[in-house]
């Protein structure tokens, strides 16, 4: 099942919902707090990722 990944300019609290509405359409069975878990995973991986991005292009990492 892909997870969805956060549109550019997308705030935590839009990508978390649409996240969950996402994976709960995908997979109806998956219990909820599992879903909301993938969701700010994948909301933090993303983050961080940005943040190597940034680092590296400006010379900080």
């Amino acid at each position: 099942m892909p997870i969805p990944k956060p549109k550019d300019k997308e705030n935590e609290k839009k990508f978390i919902s649409r996240c969950i509405k996402t994976l709960t359409k995908r997979d109806p069975n998956r219990p909820r707090d599992q879903i909301i878990a993938i969701c700010y995973s994948q909301y933090g991986e993303s983050k961080k990722k940005q943040r190597r991005k940034y680092g590296r292009k400006n010379g900080i990492f």
